[in-house]
């Protein structure tokens, strides 16, 4: 797929999207993995000397729950991505852009409570990387997201915002 043709889906997906209000979205069956995440996010690197990154993210059903959406910021740096259910495959996939021109495909699944991610981005430069990410809900509450840096997320609350 064309980058012209996926930025029109994500442009299509995102506007469609915002005339259905989240609390009467409720999650498809596909997406019953992804349930740990929805809501709203704030955390930081654990592994990075520079703690002053401060990670946003909100992760919500989209489309009466048929897809999810992820919406990420951080120091100079948002990432919009779409998760759907791929019917030919029978599996979560999903598509990111961010602003600083990277795209990056993948899939999503379950290893028990771990929820992982593999995929292929496509730097702006052309190279492209494979990898793979994992995301799990500690004891505490807490997400944790291993995917080159960890990252540790805590549900935003109103005196967080």
């Amino acid at each position: 797929m064309k980058i012209k043709h996926i930025f029109v889906l994500m442009i299509s997906l995102t506007l469609i999207s915002q005339a259905l209000p989240i609390q009467a979205q409720e999650l498809d069956k596909n997406f019953m993995i992804l349930t740990p995440l929805i809501g709203s996010w704030i955390g930081h690197f654990d592994d990075v000397e520079e703690q002053n990154f401060v990670l946003k993210m909100t992760i919500e059903p989209i489309l009466g729950g048929k897809a999810v959406r992820l919406e990420f910021s951080t120091a100079g740096m948002n990432r919009e991505s779409v998760f759907y259910w791929d019917t030919e495959k029978k599996q979560i996939n999903f598509l990111a852009l961010t602003s600083n021109s990277y795209v990056t495909s993948g899939r999503v699944y379950s290893e028990g409570p771990v929820i992982v991610t593999e995929y292929k981005q496509i730097n702006p430069d052309g190279t492209i990387w494979k990898s793979k990410g994992t995301w799990e809900v500690a004891p505490n509450g807490n997400l944790i997201n291993r995917d080159g840096h960890t990252a540790i997320y805590e549900r935003e609350t109103d005196d967080k915002k």
